[in-house]
């Protein structure tokens, strides 16, 4: 059946991270000791997904010198940036739903996922004693990118793809098994379309992970060929909020498509926690809108 739009009743909001897999309808308002989902395919749940490797959407960026980790800094903010703040995402729903059945004639497009912004498609009309969906995402070149159960409830797929996805037609398969008394089973068909970011937005690609690890971040929908402010923080639970450590040098250079990817590299010995990078808008001081966060396990 062909997906069916809703009248937004909330804005877009510009940070996201990538999950594909089930996800509440209502994401939560994120807070302190909230975690942000890991960016990646499809991952059964209770496992974490692996991201795809970066391709070509921006040169991932060197951000820290190898002399001292950032995660130890406690620098004087500059002037205009925040020494504190919260980073906060807003209460959204899935505006999007999909149920079983024969797609639907009639002229729509394909439902958009623009880069680092969150896509939503709630599958309804499932067979609630099946408990899950198995639901097949493939990419514009016909390879499949993630395949899974999901659970029955909240039955949704979540999609913000990263600069590292091309852009193009995706489709998807949600199907279950027939339910008691039929012979034929449920599906539900439809595609959405990768596009770039009509505005800055950023989104996480890497998974939690220890000291020494890696983590990158993707930014879309920035001024061509600009250096965009990039700004670290730390979660402080006496604080209530988030401090400030330092500003990453360099930043990271979006390309001629307004993307790059942020590589942050972590020490051995840098404390555990939960850190976030608030970007700015060339020429303008970090936004709150525009962050990202990541966990230091233990």
């Amino acid at each position: 059946m062909r997906p069916s739009r809703s009248r937004p009743d909330v804005h877009r909001i510009p940070l996201a991270s990538f999950l594909l897999a089930a996800a509440v309808a209502g994401c939560a308002t994120s807070s302190p000791g909230a975690s942000s989902p890991p960016t990646g395919a499809v991952a059964p749940p209770g496992q974490t997904a692996q991201p795809p490797q970066p391709s070509q959407p921006g040169a991932a960026t060197p951000s820290l010198p190898a002399v001292e980790s950032p995660l130890k800094r406690r620098d004087v903010p500059p002037e205009g940036v925040a020494a504190q703040f919260g980073f906060t995402v807003p209460n959204l729903r899935c505006l999007i739903t999909d149920s079983p059945g024969p797609p639907e004639p009639g002229p729509d497009q394909p439902a958009q996922a623009q880069v680092a912004n969150r896509l939503c498609i709630a599958f309804t009309g499932f067979d609630a004693e099946q408990e899950i969906i198995d639901l097949v995402v493939t990419g514009p070149d016909g390879f499949e990118i993630s395949r899974g159960p999901i659970p029955i409830v909240p039955g949704s797929l979540v999609f913000v793809p990263t600069p590292a996805h091309p852009k193009g037609t995706y489709a998807y398969v949600a199907s279950q098994a027939p339910p008691a008394g039929q012979t034929e089973p449920l599906v539900a068909t439809g595609a959405f379309e990768v596009v770039p970011a009509s505005q800055p937005a950023a989104v996480m690609m890497s998974p939690p992970g220890p000291p020494g690890a890696t983590f990158q971040i993707g930014l879309a929908g920035f001024p061509a060929d600009t250096a965009v402010p990039a700004f670290l923080y730390a979660l402080n639970q006496e604080a209530n909020g988030w401090v400030y450590l330092t500003e990453i040098s360099p930043p990271p250079v979006v390309d001629s498509a307004g993307e790059a990817v942020l590589t942050l590299q972590t020490a051995p010995d840098d404390p555990p926690g939960r850190y976030g990078v608030s970007f700015g808008i060339p020429g303008s001081g970090p936004s709150c809108r525009l962050c990202a966060t990541f966990d230091v396990t233990p």
